[in-house]
């Protein structure tokens, strides 16, 4: 007979030590305030603070869709497109390349867009983590999870990671959902949906695949599976995942782009450079700012160790994907914090076994831990959440997409480089983004083909971005921007001289 968690509300099982009432009563008031707090907070921020390359660079893709362009054969990318052809759907119907109010609004909506993600992602944790570990528990995971590092900087912006991060937790959640249901078919068939959508968000879930698949294994031996209905399950979880690829498959294979598709996502970065510097600054990045939920996941993990092992299997089981993404890590051609998002949920999961064992740890009578807990747990989020809102604003990027959209015929090309701003024109060069990753993978031909676009093409770009990385990867051609274009004053835009 199949084991079922039954889980009270108040921690991990019935023979949880009972807090007081009123500290668990005031400490979820704090956690409560804390979560509507945040999420006005990253409202705020999503309207205030500056924008970052990847973000336009991800609306720039939506765009072009939305243009007729195909990605990877008519422009360069590396990202996979589910995200980007939602983007362009919307796009399509915005006057974004005319007016300059209609362009910054549309930013403006697509961030609180993944603001809402976000928020999605931060309950469907709360869902995941109440169930095993008690309200109160999940009510300290999300607050750490919203004011984790990689959260924070990830939440407020345009990128494909809070949609790719939300059908990942679904697609955990239904396979949770297929254990304890009689007709487990139905949910067997959404998770792989959603995860197989995923992977078409971001390609960054691959290095969670094996743990989901672990999560599948154990699955099918709790369920008792012989080896047929084991591979019958797994085919329900296969069959709408292969649907899911075949979309993109039919639709880059019949513009004759399938080659470009499958290199540029999947085959690329094996050519990037792999270093372990990036990897273990961003381990000591989290050690400095996250250190609270570093320490209530070390806890969740011992705690949830000594459980007896078929529950403590499952558990593990399941924040399996987020294991994967981190043991995986060192193998990302470039490491930066962001790429911690898909698996901080998981680790939040552990953070509420371990804030519930914490919170109930009975020091003395006299001394209310959940609530002293509860009042830390705030203050250093509060830190965490309205730190980016300090010093920060979006004016600088704002003036230079104006200036973009009113002073250009929106036929007019432009080379973009790796500063926010530049939107909504065609790029007069392949490569549309030149940060540095992306510029030592360039074949040396383009080289050459950037050189003549700038300085012997007929048609030359309107508009040249010279900025930092601009310099360091062409000083070249930065030396002889000057004979062609002029500074506009604007950011780091050049403007071709008129003769």
């Amino acid at each position: 007979m199949r084991e079922q968690y039954r889980m009270t509300n108040d921690g991990m099982n019935e023979s949880s030590p009972v807090l007081s009432a009123s500290s668990e009563t005031f400490a979820k008031i704090v956690l409560y305030a804390c979560s509507g707090v945040y999420l006005a907070a990253f409202v705020a921020c999503a309207l205030i603070s500056a924008f970052g390359p990847d973000e336009f660079q991800h609306v720039q893709m939506g765009w072009l869709i939305s243009q007729g362009e195909i990605p990877y054969r008519d422009f360069f990318e590396h990202h996979t497109p589910a995200y980007h052809f939602l983007l362009s759907a919307v796009l399509r119907y915005l006057p974004v390349s005319t007016s300059a109010d209609a362009a910054i609004q549309a930013l403006f909506a697509f961030r609180i867009v993944g603001v809402g993600l976000s928020t999605a992602v931060v309950a469907l944790t709360f869902v995941l983590s109440a169930k095993y570990f008690g309200r109160l528990g999940a009510l300290f995971a999300v607050v750490l999870l919203a004011a984790s590092t990689a959260f924070v900087s990830v939440a407020v912006e345009i990128r494909p990671d809070q949609m790719a991060s939300v059908l990942l937790l679904a697609g955990t959640l239904a396979i949770d959902r297929a254990r304890d249901s009689n007709k487990p078919r139905l949910w067997l068939v959404l998770s792989g949906f959603a995860v197989a959508l995923s992977v078409m968000t971001t390609q960054k879930v691959v290095f969670a695949l094996p743990g989901y698949g672990f999560l599948l294994g154990v699955l099918f031996s709790a369920k008792g599976n012989s080896l047929r209905q084991s591979g019958s399950d797994l085919a329900l979880v296969l069959l709408p995942a292969l649907v899911v690829g075949l979309v993109p498959v039919w639709y880059f294979f019949s513009h004759g782009a399938l080659a470009d598709f499958v290199r540029d996502n999947f085959l690329l970065g094996m050519r990037w450079d792999h270093m372990p510097g990036p990897w273990i600054s961003r381990l000591t990045e989290m050690g400095q700012n996250d250190v609270l939920l570093i320490a209530f996941v070390s806890v969740g993990l011992w705690r949830t160790w000594r459980l007896p092992k078929t529950r403590s299997t499952w558990v593990l089981a399941l924040i399996s994907p987020g294991i994967s993404l981190f043991l995986l890590a060192p193998l990302f051609p470039v490491v930066r914090s962001d790429y911690f998002f898909l698996l901080l949920p998981y680790a939040a999961v552990m953070a509420a076994a371990g804030a519930d064992y914490c919170a109930r740890t009975n020091v003395s009578d006299k001394v209310p831990v959940v609530a002293i807990l509860a009042i830390v747990a705030a203050v250093h989020g509060a830190v965490m959440v309205f730190s980016p809102l300090a010093g920060t604003n979006n004016r600088g990027d704002l003036e230079k997409l104006r200036y973009v959209i009113e002073t250009t015929s929106q036929n007019a090309t432009v080379v973009s480089s790796w500063t926010p701003g530049i939107a909504f024109r065609r790029p007069a060069f392949f490569y549309y983004s030149l940060h540095d990753e992306i510029v030592r993978v360039m074949p040396p031909e383009a080289r050459s083909r950037l050189e003549d676009t700038l300085f012997g093409g007929r048609s030359p770009p309107e508009l040249v971005e010279v900025d930092k990385a601009f310099r360091d990867n062409f000083p070249d051609y930065a030396r002889r921007i000057g004979t062609q274009y002029t500074a506009t004053g604007v950011g780091t835009l050049w403007r071709r001289t008129r003769r």
